[in-house]
């Protein structure tokens, strides 16, 4: 049915302001509102622009055509009524009416930043979880709702809550100590926290709460006493991530029994290089890669490991001996001898027998470092214009 055309149903009905609101709790009606025999057609004519679509059974962007159809509070698709639940620029009236339509509707509503505060209030007593869920996480809700919702039954509405960033402090003191495990992570999650009050939460039973608590800056340093024992290896992980962490804690860490928690600890910049230097015969390759790279002491060392990976980054520390150099420029990888190549520790004379390299970019490699010798390069290039 083209918009304007007028038949036997819901679209053609007048559209009567209510005597009084379903919802519980909403104790007006605005005054704002289609006027008292309007039809949806009607309203829908004056309301979008010519060409925007049908009212039934297509679905108009509701978001890009102006100012909504008004319509919609009684439109049969749940989509349109969900989109206009969305909408900033909703009027009370078209809110109240949304405040009874089915949960899906009541959830968007219940999640606009711009519905009217006195709907919050009807919706925040909804009996669906989800509706008050988002009545807790809209930043558009009155500041004692929220905070009230701190009691609500629902562990997922109590998280809502326990996450927000402002918070009152006496609300997060009780949510602390929250049975749910999820509202307790939101709350060591929760930058407006003081630390004290997340102490209580360094020996919680759920991992993830212990995770949060970790992954925050500031901490103090005592408080990583003994994270080392800690069984879940995602806390350790945290920890040693953590810039807070001290040397003797990121010591310990670097023998921790998960390779990678070890890794994270040998690559941070507190961790001490004799800690560091006892993991170069560490059985995780990516760690042994970690410590060739922060310890050139031990780059001689290294650079006869098994993982070509290894002694790639020994090839390339400044530190690394002549002779190694020398034995990695021997090297059956091509990587290897790219980084000897490229490092401006190697002798003039290893650059200079890698010029006659196999592969090419070995060859452009020791041809563009620095430290060639000029006699070197001067037949290098003369060989490379002969050969064009």
């Amino acid at each position: 049915m083209a918009p304007g055309a007028r038949g036997n149903n819901q679209y053609s009905r007048p559209l009567a302001r209510p005597a009084s609101p379903a919802v519980a709790g909403l104790d007006r009606v605005s005054q704002a509102g289609p006027q008292t025999g309007q039809t949806c057609h009607d309203i829908w004519r004056t309301m979008v622009p010519a060409g925007a679509g049908q009212i039934w059974p297509g679905r108009p962007c509701l978001q890009s055509v102006g100012p909504p159809s008004w319509a919609h509070d009684q439109h049969p698709d749940k989509t349109a009524r969900r989109a206009t639940a969305s909408r900033s620029d909703i009027p009370p009236y078209i809110a109240e009416l949304l405040a009874r339509g089915d949960s899906s509707v009541r959830t968007k509503l219940a999640s606009n930043y711009d519905c009217p505060s006195h709907v919050l209030q009807a919706l925040a007593g909804d009996r669906n979880p989800a509706v008050r869920q988002g009545v807790a996480g809209n930043r558009g809700s009155p500041a004692g709702l929220r905070a009230s919702l701190a009691g609500d039954p629902d562990p997922q509405v109590r998280a809502r809550v326990a996450g927000w960033d402002r918070c009152p402090p006496p609300v997060l003191a009780r949510l602390v100590s929250d049975s749910h495990a999820d509202v307790r992570e939101q709350v060591a999650s929760n930058l407006g926290v003081a630390h004290q009050v997340l102490r209580p939460l360094l020996q919680d039973p759920d991992g993830r709460v212990r995770q949060a608590v970790f992954s925050r800056d500031g901490l103090p340093s005592q408080w990583f006493a003994g994270v080392e024992h800690d069984h879940d290896s995602q806390v350790r992980w945290c920890a040693a991530s953590n810039s807070s962490c001290p040397s003797g804690t990121l010591a310990v860490l670097c023998q921790d029994r998960d390779p990678v928690v070890r890794l994270r600890a040998v690559s941070r910049p507190g961790t001490p290089i004799s800690a560091v230097m006892t993991c170069w015969h560490d059985r995780d390759k990516q760690v042994r890669v970690e410590v060739a790279r922060r310890c050139g002491e031990l780059a001689g060392d290294l650079a006869d490991d098994r993982d070509f990976e290894v002694r790639q980054q020994a090839a390339s520390h400044w530190q690394c001996p002549p002779e190694a150099l020398g034995r990695l420029s021997r090297d059956g990888s091509a990587a290897v001898r790219v980084a000897v190549a490229r490092n401006r520790s190697t002798p003039g004379h290893v650059l200079a027998r890698l010029l006659q390299d196999r592969d090419p970019a070995v060859a452009r490699a020791a041809g563009g470092n620095p430290e060639l010798p000029a006699a070197a390069r001067a037949m290098w290039q003369l060989a490379r214009d002969v050969t064009g």
